[in-house]
């Protein structure tokens, strides 16, 4: 496998839409995943092992990037500081990557938010159904425009009546 920039393997992207992987028609408000995605909590678990087997030595951002090919290293953090972790985060002289360190930890994890869609109106339903981006947006029908105007008077309709 080819080296990377630091000596780790290079990571090859996935061009799921290239490749004719990703259905664009499948994608619609109403199938959009919202929240954390189902690998988020094995990963919190797993980055929070590496900070406590790390100790005051930390771990280094560019390990978990490199090495445990998690590009959401930083977002799995703040999730864990959000539940109540205290994480520290610097960068050693010399360094271009944050070494995280934990600091201490909750008595009892605090639960993250939950992102789920919420229940839907009927009103809400029908914006959403609406072809209309004005009804979308407002949740108002659209005003009606009175059809009696006399443009005549306008230069570009001058003499048409």
């Amino acid at each position: 496998m080819a080296q990377g920039r630091f000596g780790y393997p290079k990571c090859r992207r996935n061009l799921g839409a290239a490749c004719g992987k990703v259905n664009p028609t499948a994608m619609t408000a109403n199938n959009i995943s919202r929240g954390c995605p189902a690998f988020a909590e094995s990963q919190r678990g797993k980055i929070l092992e590496l900070l406590r087997e790390a100790g005051v030595r930390g771990v280094r951002r560019e390990e978990l990037l490199y090495v445990h090919r998690w590009s959401q290293a930083g977002t799995r953090i703040h999730e864990l500081e959000r539940m109540g972790y205290q994480i520290e985060h610097f960068l050693e002289p010399g360094q271009k990557f944050v070494t995280y360190r934990i600091i201490s930890e909750p008595a009892s994890e605090k639960p993250l938010p939950n992102f789920e869609r919420k229940q839907q109106t009927p009103q809400a339903a029908f914006c959403e159904s609406s072809g209309d981006w004005y009804t979308r947006e407002t949740g108002r029908s659209r005003p009606r425009l009175e059809t009696n105007h006399d443009f005549s008077s306008l230069p570009l309709f001058e003499g048409k009546g």
